[in-house]
């Protein structure tokens, strides 16, 4: 076979998955006079990282568990490009590269930041979520990459690539405890079956306490509990057929995401939800407001329940000197929220009512029958999100080998997401703020087709061009169901349908430089589809128009190579793209006092900067990694924006005749683009020797984010400070019969307090204020990490 089949890896050292304070060269690297290759497959064959005209991190086991990577949301933490949008709602919540992504509340909209785990696409940012326990590596492609990875790749792409089965019988367990209450295990299994059959399987279980005081229930919050495994069997049908089967269920429990008051203007003018004063419903949370505040008064009802299925068969053929491919994959993402808008445990309707009882009128308006919850709600205004996301993609690849005068991949897609949505938020009986009473089901199906290929020629012995495209089909459905809470009749029963052609393109040039450097130039065109806005709160009049589909004209330059005998590498790159017809979140307060909703397209984008990222090897013992990113991402045209709560004339809102009140936010910057970031990790190892039992390793590992402003029309109050964190490590290894490694760790051992996000709350509210999503590692905490192999 051309293509790396079943007997993938023989069996490795522990240091390779297990310390936390790896350096970040691969499998037995810490004592090697150079730094091995990185084999990566970001267009979708396998290279030399340093061959790829693509501007792109790789990120190993190592430097997860250095940086204390827990799931993708905190790959941010190793990409200075990479930030992440917290949110309330994990379906809300997303990526952004570049200081591009899609935070938008609507299901029909898709990231435009693409995760493929094992080259299957998700479809959903909540979905994006993913544990990242048995991983091989981590690619962070930076910029438009629609070419090779369609719809949803706008921006870049993040792909994950499990462990496979191994030529070896091998086993391994891990445990990891900490003082902030977390448990975590996983367990893996792998090796030959048969000579021609070779499997892998891995679990993991992560209980985490809360970290939040919820002075309403007197316990905390915003802890979890997750659960999952992964499959794997891989079949050598025969010498030219290979069959790679997989599975992966996740299951997650969270109270995720409490928001804690941070800053109001006027706390004695505060209102809850424009109805009843902050400090008659909650006075004992106002002496805890400030920044660094971890208390709440909530009911116990904040909930987040996920359950992930993903399957796939890989058939992989000879075809003379070619390589066939067919991927066919389906998954099934279950979610359902539920929590609270008016922040408080406060009797604020005055009244009792089971709000999810089964077969309840209120529980469920719709009768469908599905009521996931049976909480009961003391009169607060509580909210309840359950999605079903089904998924089905087929992709064909044809890979050519490496000819003298170059090479080329063909492809194939189709995919079909079918995502349903039922919403309800429950407000009776406010007055005013009735509007923020709602209940629609939805049904949104997006259909796609396209074919794409790739083709690089090699101009001479040191010149290369490569030149790929798209042409793709989408087409949109949606279906959307709202009544009115009161009368129970439906205000709103639609259905409308849209399709499109898309060609899409992509070309570089690469110049090779010395005996391990190249220089490359690229231009990439990137797409991100038109959706139909199900969580629009406006009324409906007429015909109801898609959100406009977002493209992107991308260019870029920079620098590879290996320098030093093979004991530095750099990468730099410089970038300028824009980006037109932007999809964002835009919420508003109307003068009936109700909060709207809705996707607008901003007229256009404008993103440029420098990225760098090195790693050096100093001595035979000594690694060390430095990467950053100096971004701008400006907003270029945006004549019509909403003005931020408060905001005046002389601050730059315009009321016109039609008492329609707009800021421009052309030249502004985008928000939650840090300028600035960077991070640096050190690794030394002392080799096993008469004294040490076992190979010594010690790491540090610091990330820097300058401050942003969270908010899209740059409301003052929502502006954050910049921050670090600090990593520290200290393990163990021991080899043997048994392979065992002990490792112990603080994480922010700086006790920095920072956020993952704000959230305005100044509209409801009335009056100046904000909130603050608070991450696992805001303060210190230490740990112990156990692992043993077979």
């Amino acid at each position: 076979m051309h293509q790396r089949t079943i007997t993938l890896s023989p069996r490795g050292r522990l240091t390779a998955y297990a310390l936390a304070a790896f350096c970040s060269l691969h499998q037995g690297a810490a004592h090697a006079a150079v730094l091995e290759e990185v084999i990566v497959t970001a267009q979708k064959r396998e290279q030399n990282m340093m061959d790829v005209p693509v501007a792109l991190t790789a990120v190993s086991p190592e430097d997860l568990l250095s940086y204390g990577v827990r799931d993708t949301a905190d790959l941010t933490k190793i990409s200075p490009s990479l930030t992440y949008d917290q949110t309330g709602l994990a379906q809300n919540s997303g990526f952004r590269i570049r200081g591009i992504g899609t935070v938008v509340y609507s299901v029909s909209a898709e990231s435009a930041v693409s995760v493929v785990i094992d080259d299957v696409a998700t479809t959903q940012s909540g979905q994006a979520l993913a544990d990242l326990t048995d991983v091989e590596r981590v690619e962070i492609l930076r910029g438009p990459q629609s070419t090779l990875f369609g719809r949803n790749a706008s921006a870049g792409v993040i792909n994950v690539v499990t462990k496979g089965p191994t030529s070896e019988f091998e086993t391994s367990a891990e445990l990891t405890l900490t003082d902030d209450d977390q448990e975590k295990i996983t367990a893996a299994a792998s090796g030959p079956i048969s000579d021609s059959l070779a499997y892998r399987v891995t679990g993991y279980y992560d209980d985490l306490e809360g970290w939040i005081n919820n002075i309403g229930t007197g316990g905390d919050t915003d802890g979890s509990e997750k659960w999952g495994v992964n499959t794997r069997l891989d079949w050598d049908v025969s010498d030219t057929v290979v069959l790679k089967f997989q599975g992966k269920y996740d299951d997650s429990d969270s109270a995720c995401c409490s928001s804690p008051l941070t800053y109001a203007e006027d706390i004695d003018a505060a209102m809850i939800l424009t109805v009843v004063p902050f400090t008659t419903a909650a006075p004992e949370i106002v002496p805890t407001i400030d920044d660094d505040n971890t208390t709440v008064s909530l009911d116990d009802i904040t909930e987040i329940i996920s359950e992930s299925l993903q399957l796939s068969m890989k058939a992989e053929v000879d075809i003379g000197e070619h390589d066939f491919m067919s991927i066919t994959a389906y998954s099934n993402w279950d979610l359902s929220e539920f929590n609270e808008l008016d922040l408080t445990s406060f009797d604020l309707l005055n009244f009792d009512f089971p709000i999810f009882a089964p077969g309840g009128t209120l529980g469920d308006p719709f009768n469908t029958g599905v009521v996931p919850f049976t909480i009961a709600s003391n009169g607060g205004v509580v909210q309840l999100n359950q999605l079903e996301v089904d998924f089905f993609s087929q992709e064909f690849r044809l890979l050519s080998p490496e000819e003298e005068w170059g090479n080329y991949i063909a492809g194939l897609y189709y995919s079909e997401m079918d995502a349903d949505r039922k919403f309800d938020r429950y407000a009776p009986g406010l007055g005013v703020t009735a509007g923020l009473d709602a209940h629609n089901l939805s049904d949104n199906v997006v259909t796609s087709a396209s074919a794409f290929g790739q083709v690089t020629v090699n101009l001479g012995d040191s010149t290369r061009v490569t030149v790929g495209g798209r042409y793709q089909y989408e087409k949109i459905e949606f279906d959307l169901t709202r009544i009115d809470f009161y009368g129970g009749t439906p205000d709103i029963d639609v259905a409308y349908d849209d399709d499109d052609t898309i060609a899409l393109g992509s070309l570089a040039l690469q110049q090779d430089v010395g005996d391990s450097g190249m220089v490359f130039a690229r231009y990439a065109r990137g797409h991100k589809g038109q959706f139909f806005d199900a969580a629009a709160s406006d009324a409906f009049e007429g015909v109801l128009e898609p959100v406009a589909k977002e493209s992107s004209d991308a260019f870029e330059a920079g620098y590879k190579g290996q320098l030093f005998d093979n004991r530095f590498r750099l990468e730099v790159v410089g970038f300028y793209t824009v980006y037109d017809d932007y999809q964002a979140q835009e919420t508003t307060l109307t003068d009936a006092g109700a909060v709207v909703f809705n996707t607008e397209n901003v007229g256009e984008l404008e993103t440029f900067g420098i990225e760098l990222d090195t790693t050096t090897l100093i001595g035979d013992n000594f690694t060390l990694q430095f990467a950053a990113a100096w971004i701008d991402a400006t907003i270029k045209e945006y004549p019509n924006a909403e003005c931020y709560f408060g905001q005046t004339e002389a601050q730059g809102c315009v009321t016109d005749e039609n008492n329609i009140s707009t800021q421009d936010l052309g030249g502004k910057d985008l928000q939650n683009s840090p300028d600035f970031k960077f991070n640096i990790a050190g690794t030394y190892v002392w080799p096993a020797s008469d004294v040490l039992p076992g190979d010594v390793l010690a790491n540090a590992s610091y990330s820097w984010t300058d401050g942003v402003n969270h908010d899209l029309q740059l409301a003052p109050w929502m502006e954050d400070d910049s921050y670090g964190i600090l990593n520290l490590a200290l393990g163990m290894e021991v080899e043997g019969d048994v392979n065992y490694a002990i490792t112990l760790f603080v994480n922010n051992a700086l006790d920095e307090s920072y956020n993952s996000g704000l959230l305005d709350a100044s509209l409801a509210a009335v009056t100046e204020s904000t909130a603050r999503f608070v991450p696992r590692d805001h303060s210190r905490y230490f740990g112990l990490r156990l692992k043993i192999g077979l």
